[in-house]
């Protein structure tokens, strides 16, 4: 019997089974189709609506850690210090996220969390009683989002050094500034590209 065939009412284990329409491929296979629409989509009824959407954003919120392994060189600290910094700041930040999704949830009654556009702003002003405090986390934010984008200059720098010195970039890329010590050539290419 074929992986996909029905079987005729019995499994490959030789236990019988009732009459079978449809093989347990296609059944399991529905299942999980139909689970992760209603996950995404946000009507599990079960509590998991929306759950992918959010573990969808997870990587972006934590930017910048990729960068530490490219700019490790630089540091002036023993590997294995670096390493459980690393693990801390990580650490830091999932706890930080944690705390915002949490104040959230207690600052908006459930049955204002489906009509917000913007939950942590409608939480920031639920809080503080006032439309400026919205305005604010949301600049806050911006502003986050802005600086985060600061690692990839000095992440992308670093690595068109290495680049560079392993001979698949020009050598103009491994010039280093002379009071600085950072590959200057690429910081400012990756600033004129950005």
């Amino acid at each position: 019997m074929a992986w996909n065939e029905s079987g005729n009412g019995q499994d490959p284990w030789g236990r019988q089974r009732g009459n079978q329409s449809q093989n347990d491929l296609d059944k399991l296979i529905g299942n999980l189709q139909r689970k992760l629409k209603r996950s995404v989509s946000g009507d599990g009824g079960d509590g998991s609506g929306g759950i992918l959407v959010v573990l969808i954003m997870v990587p972006s919120m934590l930017v910048g850690f990729d960068v530490i392994p490219q700019s490790a060189e630089e540091i002036d600290l023993p590997p294995n210090r670096i390493g459980r910094l690393l693990v801390f700041s990580v650490a830091c930040a999932v706890a930080w996220y944690v705390l915002v999704s949490g104040a959230v949830g207690f600052a908006i009654p459930t049955s204002g969390l489906a009509d917000a556009q913007m939950a942590t702003a409608d939480a920031a002003t639920s809080l503080w009683g006032g439309s400026w405090a919205g305005t604010l986390l949301v600049l806050g934010g911006i502003g986050g989002i802005l600086t985060s984008w600061n690692a990839f200059i000095v992440g992308a720098s670093r690595v068109m050094f290495a680049l560079a010195e392993s001979g698949y970039l020009p050598a103009a890329f491994m010039r280093i500034h002379p009071k600085y010590k950072t590959p200057y050539v690429g910081i400012l290419t990756i600033g004129a590209l950005s």
